[in-house]
């Protein structure tokens, strides 16, 4: 792991706990948040009074924010599972790390090394600063632009005209970008970008507003064409061009720009931008742009609408028809600023490519208390696409049927999906209906039986059949159909892993079963953090072994495995750790 940072003097940190981690994670996502933490995947620990922060290697770099409320802690990780709300194991690692860091030993001996550095740097001569500096910028482009970059803005401060050529040097000096940039490159790189923004923010007067707009319009295609090439992970760079978009639409209702010229340019930037810059600008200039400006801005939008042809069914659309997506927008936002249902749905009926997309019109109908034509659209588009349409139509037109009475048509669309692709997402599903129409017993007979009615001689959905039903029962909390499943042949590691952690307190000889029927499966796979959850496991088992007086067992469990194995050098190796701790 790389240094870790403990704020000095810091009052007693509010780290969560163990078993805080363990209830909030759950024990699979725990387990693998203890092998990211045992192979030092965690870096950059920076502990503050009831924070830490740290950078956990994973598929690539993760931030991570822990704020330790006790049981009730907060977090933060830029992984997906994250985002979505949920705890992941990067978290965890994280949480592992802090707690190891204050240890009392620990904490009374860490220093924080840059505040060594900072006083050192204190007390050096400013010439001895300046060359330091100096020999540092030659050698590292980014504080070379950052400087480079202060150095135009101090012209500009210097200057009492509006040089827009000095602002031109500036933008340019702030958005080159020649090598892509990691996330921790991102962040130096926004801050000088901020800096630009702040400068640019002085112009934001009735006499210079017209300067602040050309220059606006200019920096904002840069910094959209500057993120393609940085890894802005943070969101550090996306909240500086928000902040440029907000100063170009306040310089416009300063300095109130020719309006047919203005909106020429605002349908030329929404048309090309790459990011979410000017996105609804006819929404959000509408009072800049007046009627005049708004109606010229929908002449160019349905001169450039009137291109597009109809999509049925029948076509295939491209997801890379960013122009196609764009236009139809904003002919959307249109149609939303008059008001009128009918033409925003003739918006959306251009394009029935997609099932989805008859779903969106029969929301809107929806939306306006429509139920009939909500209804009527669901059912078009179900026709449209009858094989494997997209469940969000099937779910929508589940609900219509219900308020409408038709229980046995909305119980046939979401059997479909349960036929279609069986998961416990679409059984869990199917029984939340039948309790509406209360037949749950008899429907959750009918999808067990559907499972066990796999023919024999398909190995693979037999397996497949096989692992969903185990995942049902735990989901069920019945444990004993969850044992004999298992027993009916392979199924998931981490399915074995939750149901072995279930059993532990209830029947321990299972569980320790199922632990030593893990074991080998794991190890084959002979790679370091499979053999790291191979010791996690072993580690359980001799808890659960020694517990039930087992010691002897367990010691020859230890030997089989070293004698077994003792050609895998580096199992052995953890193997015989676990053995001297």
């Amino acid at each position: 792991m790389a240094r870790t940072r403990i704020i000095a003097n810091m009052p007693s940190p509010a780290a969560p706990t163990l078993d805080d981690l363990i209830s909030r994670a759950g024990p699979i996502t725990a387990e693998r948040g203890l092998q990211y933490f045992a192979e030092g995947l965690v870096s950059n620990l920076d502990i503050r009074a009831d924070s830490a922060r740290a950078q956990v290697r994973g598929s690539t770099r993760y931030q991570v924010e822990l704020r330790g409320l006790g049981e009730q802690f907060d977090f933060s990780c830029t992984c997906p599972h994250a985002i979505q709300g949920n705890l992941c194991k990067h978290v965890v690692a994280v949480g592992l790390a802090w707690l190891d860091a204050l240890e009392p030993e620990r904490a009374e001996a860490a220093i924080d090394p840059d505040q060594e550095l900072r006083t050192w740097l204190n007390q050096q001569p400013q010439s001895v600063l300046a060359d330091l500096l100096f020999d540092i910028a030659m050698r590292d482009d980014a504080l070379q632009r950052s400087l480079r970059l202060k150095l135009d803005l101090g012209k500009r401060s210097d200057d009492p005209t509006d040089n827009a050529e000095a602002w031109y040097q500036a933008i340019d000096e702030a958005t080159e970008v020649e090598d892509f940039l990691d996330w921790r490159q991102a962040s130096s790189f926004a801050a000088d970008l901020g800096e630009l923004a702040d400068a640019l923010e002085q112009l934001l007067t009735p006499e210079r507003a017209a300067l602040l707009i050309e220059l606006s319009e200019y920096a904002i295609p840069r910094v959209e064409y500057a993120l393609q090439q940085i890894d802005d992970s943070s969101g550090e760079l996306g909240e500086v061009l928000d902040r440029l978009n907000q100063l170009h639409l306040q310089a416009c209702a300063l300095a109130k720009p020719d309006p047919i010229a203005l909106a020429e340019r605002l349908f030329d930037l929404e048309m090309n931008a790459s990011f979410d810059s000017f996105y609804d600008s006819a929404l959000h200039y509408r009072n800049v742009l007046g009627n005049t400006g708004l109606q010229h801005f929908q002449t160019l939008a349905l001169a450039e609408w009137s291109q597009l042809p109809r999509l049925t069914a029948k076509d295939q659309r491209s997801n890379l028809d960013s122009k196609r997506s764009c236009i139809t927008r904003i002919m959307a936002t249109l149609a939303k600023l008059s008001g009128d249902l009918e033409a925003l749905v003739a918006i959306k009926a251009r394009d029935l490519s997609a099932a989805y997309r008859y779903l969106n019109i029969a929301e809107l109908y929806q939306e306006a208390g429509a139920t009939d034509m909500a209804l009527h659209w669901a059912e078009q588009g179900l026709a449209a696409f009858p094989h494997r349409t997209d469940n969000r139509l099937r779910d929508f037109l589940a609900q219509q049927y219900l308020h409408c009475g038709r229980t046995e048509q909305a119980l046939q669309l979401t059997w479909l999906q349960f036929d279609e692709a069986p998961s416990l997402s679409s059984y869990q599903k199917l029984l939340g209906l039948a309790q509406r129409l209360h037949c749950a017993p008899e429907q959750r007979l009918r999808a067990l039986a559907r499972l066990a009615s796999v023919p024999g001689d398909r190995s693979l959905l037999l397996a497949n059949a096989r692992s969903l039903r185990l995942e049902i029962a735990l989901w069920e909390e019945d444990f004993e159909a969850a044992w004999l499943v298992s027993q009916q042949g392979d199924c998931p590691e981490a399915l074995l892993q939750q149901l072995a952690l279930r059993l532990e307190s209830p029947r321990p000889i299972d569980a320790i079963g199922l632990y030593r029927r893990m074991l080998e499966p794991i190890i084959q796979q002979t790679n370091n953090q499979a053999y790291q959850r191979a010791i996690n496991l072993i580690r359980r088992m001799g808890e659960l072994m020694r517990a039930q007086q087992l010691d002897s067992a367990f010691a020859a469990e230890l030997l089989r495995l070293h004698q077994r194995y003792k050609a895998k050098r580096n199992f052995i190796k953890l193997l015989d750790n676990l053995l001297r701790g």
